[in-house]
């Protein structure tokens, strides 16, 4: 029963993350308010799942705006210098299509961390960084392992249209739950850090 119950709370946060990003620069604040939400829900307070959502939706929607906003930019950014420099085959071009996939590399374990830490921590812009960036190296084993995560859930429901309402139910809270499984110990102890709890 504690597993259907998981199953049904995790669909409706994936429709509701999916609905309040479809105004693309809204996805910030979704994605923050989906790891909320995961979080409580690992701490068996997952009740009043829309009411909470939206609360937390509107609390992280100054920060994790402009946080998304520059992180869509960047990833842009990066894709399009793929499509460029994929096209060449001159060593200059290969060299900067490898700074293109480190550059990558390192955007993607930026995002695994920071709506996590804004979802339970206010620091603004640039503590949210600051703050991803530390616990992206810190915790360097857990940032690979939820990478891989959400790489493989991401791929492996895209590779056919028929999967695609499977991707409206769960293909934002599926990889988010077992990327919590792995990073919420450290945001816990993070919290108990702060709040001076033993």
């Amino acid at each position: 029963m504690r597993t259907l119950s998981n199953i049904g709370t995790l669909l409706v946060i994936n429709i509701l993350t999916v609905i309040c990003s479809i105004p693309i620069f809204t996805a910030g604040a979704a994605l923050s308010a989906m790891h909320y939400m995961i979080m409580k829900m690992m701490d068996g307070e997952d009740g009043r799942i829309p009411k909470r959502y939206f609360e937390q939706f509107r609390a992280n929607f100054k920060t994790s705006t402009p946080v998304w906003l520059v992180l869509l930019i960047l990833a842009i950014f990066l894709w399009y210098d793929y499509r460029v420099l994929h096209a060449g085959s001159d060593t200059p071009f290969r060299l900067l299509l490898v700074a293109v996939f480190v550059g990558a590399f390192l955007l993607f374990a930026i995002f695994v961390w920071i709506f996590p830490v804004m979802a339970r921590f206010e620091g603004g812009f640039g503590g949210a960084f600051r703050n991803a960036g530390r616990l992206s190296i810190g915790s360097f084993p857990r940032t690979l392992l939820m990478m891989a995560l959400w790489f493989v859930i991401t791929f492996a429901l895209s590779q056919s249209w028929k999967l695609l309402p499977l991707y409206f139910l769960f293909g934002f809270s599926a990889p988010t739950y077992f990327s919590a499984l792995v990073y919420y110990p450290v945001i816990k102890r993070m919290i108990r850090k702060a709040t001076g709890e033993p």
